[in-house]
């Protein structure tokens, strides 16, 4: 399906300028469209502006064209039906909205010409729903070749659409599943229309606010997210992306490594902590610029190896290299309750998450809670500091292996409770009323 961004001028608006050109956490309204759109595999994109030399060469310059066709075309020529063919539908996506991509996949996947609304929107600034205030146009619709012309003119406001095309089905932002399987939340989900520069605070909010990961354990939660948030809000804006970051990150987590060797234990646990939080920052960073790459991905797998490298290194500094000593051994025990941990999670998602888009995190709420205090990397890093400030190094290991063993037994527990039950439970079908 062709796609159509309308990166119109706005009546009533000072500037010249489309609003489609507002940066947002340093990437503008149109390279967040084509980016989304790239994600929902469309690669054909018209953007339509008012008229010809709307965009200058240095604005489009920058957008994202890799594996996509982007053509500039006029607002006279999308009235004029070149653009959709009349047998045909096209993806409108207005360019002074925020759209996530859950919200365009929605429209996509209804059948027929259909129109996205909010019944209940947000008013005055607030993110809660507001009932009675709705519904109105949330900023996309999929519409046939023939009702092309009835889009609104540079002299209309692009919310007309919705008067419009009362007839066409409408979608409700607000009917729509809440939980968030990539986030691990139940969330609102993010649109908003832009109507001018006073907007851009609220909107940059919205969208920080949005990429926040939910089944975190209380450090991450408590500590990290606050910090999190005021860093990306810097670097959003520069020119540094999520890769470079995890590439710092990772020669920081292997600094901790040589730290624990030489014997340095309180600035190593200290600089592991600062690494949890640079761990979070580059995975929200992409989410926010939808940045988003086969590397991060891989970004798990290079935290459980120099995690485990942290856990080994400690057993072998504390026991000078005596494979044989107690204190050795709790170190490949931390390693071991991590892995076993791990590999009841997966089992957990291959046989029952899977099946509802929930991992063993964020099943229920029960388990939920457990996630917040379970063993993790976080709980260890801050338990070992914690008792080598007040005790010694030694405890911190043991406390945090016995840590493991519980969390191994009672996560191990719930999987095999939720494996045996066959229903889905109650608690899985969250929409916001």
């Amino acid at each position: 399906m062709k796609a159509v961004i309308l990166a119109t001028t706005q009546q009533g608006l000072s500037s010249s300028e489309p609003l489609a050109f507002t940066e947002l956490c340093g990437v503008s309204l149109l390279e967040r469209h084509l980016r989304t759109l790239k994600a929902c595999g469309l690669n054909s994109v018209d953007v339509v502006a008012d008229h010809e030399g709307v965009f200058a060469i240095e604005q489009i310059t920058g957008l994202t064209r890799r594996g996509m066709s982007i053509r500039l075309r006029t607002l006279d020529e999308l009235h004029g039906r070149q653009v959709v063919a009349d047998a045909e539908s096209a993806l409108i996506v207005c360019g002074d909205y925020i759209v996530e991509k859950a919200l365009i996949d929605a429209v996509l996947q209804a059948e027929g010409d259909c129109v996205l609304v909010d019944s209940h929107p947000p008013v005055d600034g607030t993110d809660e729903p507001q009932p009675g205030h709705g519904p109105v146009y949330a900023g996309v619709a999929v519409i046939s070749g023939e009702k092309i012309a009835e889009l609104p003119t540079r002299d209309r406001s692009l919310t007309a659409t919705l008067e419009t095309l009362r007839e066409v089905r409408q979608i409700d932002v607000n009917a729509l599943p809440s939980f968030d399987p990539a986030l691990r939340r139940d969330r609102r989900r993010t649109w908003m229309r832009l109507t001018g520069a006073d907007d851009v605070p609220v909107a940059e909010a919205r969208l920080i606010a949005g990429v926040q990961k939910g089944s975190l354990d209380w450090p991450a939660q408590a500590l990290h997210a606050p910090i999190e948030n005021w860093a990306i809000a810097r670097l959003c804006r520069r020119a540094i992306t999520p890769n470079q970051l995890t590439l710092i990150t990772n020669i920081a987590a292997w600094g901790v490594t040589a730290l624990i060797l030489a014997g340095h234990f309180v600035s190593a646990l200290a600089l592991a902590a600062v690494v949890g939080i640079m761990d979070g920052v580059d995975g929200k960073l992409a989410r926010l610029k939808l940045m988003t790459s086969k590397i991060g991905k891989l970004e798990h797998l290079f935290d459980m190896i120099f995690e485990y490298s942290w856990w080994f290194a400690l057993g072998w500094a504390l026991s000078h290299g005596d494979t044989g000593a107690a204190i050795f051994l709790a170190g490949l025990a931390l390693i071991a309750c991590n892995f076993a941990d791990t590999v009841t999670a997966g089992i957990f998602w291959f046989y029952k998450g899977r099946q509802h888009g929930r991992r063993l995190d964020s099943y229920t709420p029960f388990d939920l809670m457990v996630r917040k205090v379970s063993g993790r990397r976080n709980i260890y890093v801050w338990i070992i500091l914690l008792t080598a400030l007040l005790s010694s190094v030694e405890l911190g290991l043991w406390t945090a292996v016995a840590w493991g063993v519980v969390t191994v037994v009672v996560r191990g527990g719930r999987t095999l409770m939720h494996l045996r039950d066959r229903g889905t439970p109650a608690e899985f079908e969250f929409v916001v009323r």
